[in-house]
């Protein structure tokens, strides 16, 4: 991870199951955004988010909110209607009788 403000590299090391989640959610989410950008690198906001466990009640855990997506060289991305295809027009109507 990099600070944008003033360009620190940071690492984010976790053992703990909130830890693995929040990261496996992040992974999930680039990999489903990378279908339809490849290469998409996401600008990313650490959070707290929580869970509830049957023996330790509310339990804190980080959180990774994607804030936006750039390119591999940190170029934005326009909006996401540009990178779907423009939908087919109907074809016309044939002369089967069913």
């Amino acid at each position: 991870m990099r600070d944008l403000d003033d360009g620190r590299d940071y690492s984010f090391v976790t053992t703990s199951f909130g830890g693995r989640r929040a990261v496996e959610q992040l992974c999930a989410q680039i990999a489903n955004m990378r279908w339809q950008r490849p290469g998409a690198v996401p600008l990313v906001r650490l959070d707290t988010g929580s869970f509830q466990s049957k023996t330790y009640g509310k339990i804190a855990s980080p959180s990774f909110t994607v804030t936006g997506w750039v390119t591999a060289d940190g170029q934005p991305y326009n909006e996401l209607k540009e990178s779907r295809a423009a939908p087919q027009k109907a074809l016309p109507d044939d002369d089967i009788p069913f």
